[in-house]
């Protein structure tokens, strides 16, 4: 079990992850602003959606406090500290994402050509498994963190896969917006995953990776921020920012 770790790339991790919440935090500000100033003009579809998805962005927002925070306090808190921020951290990122995983099943079932909540059941499966798995299996190097790692990796998938599947199954802008969020999907679930702390039970095996494992203090919030602007600009569309 890993108690700490210190990392030459600390400091940028945590100036990066201010960033995210900061980005986060305005893309929100935007959505609301133009949903409360023109929500007289959308119909009750695209208001539904808008507010869906603010609710998303506001979750993301909370994770990535906690997780600033837990970065921050990591070396200092007791281990049952750590272990029930970091679980409620990773609870809320799937809550996020079976939010919208959830909307877009409810939309595909007013279609003749698909009925149930199949991926938002497998969500929320593993979401309830999360509650009782502590994250330190994520940090120590054996099979079980292999495991672990495969099947944390396979709930993110659910969120890009439904959109994938929407935009298979539409066509036009629908299907642009669609890959466009399935692409921000994998970003965000890359960069939530893969963080150095997540990973820190395979230093010391070999110098080259301990560098590759360093270098995702720099690479893990890239890729949230590159996720979450791909996701804001999917409805771009629908606010009329364009």
């Amino acid at each position: 079990m890993v108690q700490s770790y210190v990392s030459q790339y600390f400091d940028t991790n945590v100036y990066l992850f201010i960033s995210v919440i900061i980005i986060e935090s305005i893309l929100l500000m935007i959505v609301l602003y133009n949903y409360n100033k023109k929500k007289t003009k959308y119909d009750g579809t695209t208001r539904r959606n808008i507010i869906i998805w603010g609710y998303f962005f506001l979750i993301i927002i909370i994770t990535s406090i906690i997780i600033l925070i837990w970065k921050i306090n990591y070396n200092y808190w007791d281990y049952e500290i750590k272990d029930i921020v970091e679980r409620i951290s990773n609870i809320l990122i799937f809550l996020a994402c079976l939010i919208k995983v959830y909307d877009v099943e409810k939309v595909l079932n007013e279609s003749k050509n698909y009925k149930g909540y199949y991926f938002s059941i497998l969500m929320l499966i593993v979401m309830i498994i999360m509650v009782f798995i502590s994250p330190s299996l994520l940090k120590t190097f054996s099979i079980i963190q292999i495991i672990f790692i495969i099947f944390i990796f396979a709930g993110f998938s659910i969120f890009p896969i439904i959109y994938l599947y929407l935009a298979v199954k539409s066509g036009g802008e629908v299907r642009y917006n669609s890959l466009k969020v399935s692409a921000g999907a994998v970003f965000i679930g890359l960069g939530f995953l893969f963080r150095y702390e997540n990973l820190i039970g395979y230093l010391n095996i070999n110098p080259i990776l301990d560098q590759l494992i360093d270098f995702l203090n720099i690479t893990s919030p890239i890729s949230i921020i590159i996720g979450i602007i791909l996701i804001f600009w999917s409805f771009l569309n629908v606010l009329k920012l364009k």
